[in-house]
């Protein structure tokens, strides 16, 4: 049995309150004696020492109560019928050659069992050396995300597997709001407080260099300056495929225009186009309507004036790669349109999702531990179903307050 909250055990430490009550309303106040009184009580009276327990049954039953209370509160979790033994552990590891070192052993000992591992990647493919990891080039979670999407409809990921994240805690994770796992997990995390900020860069077709500089701007170079620190591998994508659809025509011809002045401004080659077709991936999507199904590999632009998620057959769990603005991009209802601002957040938008600035910070755990969460496919997380010890809980709760109550009242304490 695990408990998804072991901190509210704590609160079985309140079970000492009911007790100094119980205490406290057997304290007797100072006899004073009575003329003849003697003669009435005399034969009641007998002797008592130390300290008298009444109603020892109330007593147990309002101990009792908050001990259940508490329990429930921790939300404990029954895994018997799940057994370690039958799990199949599934690894699959960021392709870094610090994290891999520092992980050799755990990753050789699953390699010599057998176990399968996996490289993060927009492919991701089965390690056949652990300590040769590919160039991958830039890594981020909606890649991640991907990568776990991508193994779970292979069939890698089922509900018998276990799967094992070894990742480097870096501030990019926290780039999204969580990372969905369908199966339980183990995450193995490690900073490497040596590496200083890799600043990422984008080869434009005329092979000119656009990246974010020092004062935290988009510049494109035909140099890169000496002054920062650049990865080896630049981000070079053929073309940047956009897909410009909004039932409203005005905020259509407001976006494209927007692009447009980006793709002059910066160099960009952008492919924009209007409709939508079946089974088409687009790099970029800029549309007033939600998203049902979300492709994890394409980041949306989701602008409606506020009607965010209503549709409930929305995929709640693809949010992490949907951009929602609260506003309808028109120069008359947008402040960010009627200023000219909206070229730059665009920009924003395409820096964060390529990953062409990188902050080298590292999440503490709790922040970690907070940015995973296990959910299946159909949005249920493992808390959310049929849970017998739960129930029973809830169930002995009720029972108890119903005779606490009824005793209380019977003896008037």
């Amino acid at each position: 049995m695990e408990f998804l909250k072991p901190i509210m055990l704590w609160g079985a430490l309140a079970v000492i309150i009911p007790i100094l009550i119980h205490f406290w309303h057997q304290k007797k106040g100072k006899v004073i004696a009575w003329a003849t009184t003697q003669w009435l009580l005399d034969k009641n009276q007998q002797q008592h020492r130390g300290l008298r327990l009444d109603n020892l049954l109330l007593l147990a039953l309002r101990c009792l109560l908050l001990l259940v209370l508490s329990m429930l509160l921790s939300r404990p979790v029954m895994d018997f019928f799940q057994s370690d033994a039958t799990r199949q552990n599934v690894h699959l590891v960021q392709a870094d050659d610090y994290l891999t070192r520092n992980f050799r052993f755990e990753l050789e000992e699953a390699a010599r069992q057998g176990e399968k591992i996996y490289w993060i990647s927009a492919a991701p493919e089965e390690a056949s050396d652990i300590l040769q990891p590919p160039g991958s080039g830039t890594f981020t979670p909606i890649q991640l995300q991907s990568s776990i999407n991508q193994l779970e409809r292979r069939g890698v990921l089922g509900p018998e597997s276990e799967l094992h994240l070894y990742l480097l805690n870096q501030q990019q994770l926290a780039d999204v709001p969580f990372v969905q796992v369908p199966t339980p997990f183990q995450l193995h995390a490690v900073a490497d407080s040596t590496r200083r900020p890799v600043q990422r860069y984008m080869v434009l077709p005329n092979n000119q260099k656009l990246y974010v500089n020092a004062t935290n701007e988009l510049t494109r170079t035909d140099k890169l300056p000496a002054g920062q620190r650049f990865h080896p591998e630049p981000i070079l994508p053929e073309k940047i495929t956009v897909l410009v659809a909004y039932q409203d025509k005005t905020q259509q011809q407001t976006v494209a225009a927007a692009l447009a002045a980006l793709m002059e401004v910066y160099g960009l080659k952008l492919v924009l186009e209007k409709e939508d077709e079946p089974g088409k991936a687009f790099d970029l999507v800029f549309t007033d309507k939600v998203p049902e199904k979300p492709i994890s590999s394409t980041y949306y632009v989701v602008s409606n004036g506020g009607k965010q998620f209503d549709n409930e057959n929305s995929a709640q769990s693809a949010y992490f790669n949907v951009h929602v603005w609260d506003e309808v991009l028109t120069p008359r209802s947008s402040e960010m349109v009627a200023s000219g601002q909206l070229p730059e957040r665009l920009g924003e938008l395409l820096v964060k999702h390529f990953g062409l600035k990188e902050n080298a910070r590292s999440l503490s755990r709790q922040e970690l531990n907070s940015l995973f969460i296990q959910e299946d496919s159909t949005g249920n997380s493992p808390e959310s179903g049929p849970d017998t010890l739960k129930k029973g809980l809830l169930l002995l709760f009720i029972l108890l307050i119903g005779t606490e109550r009824y005793l209380a009242l019977q003896k008037n304490a």
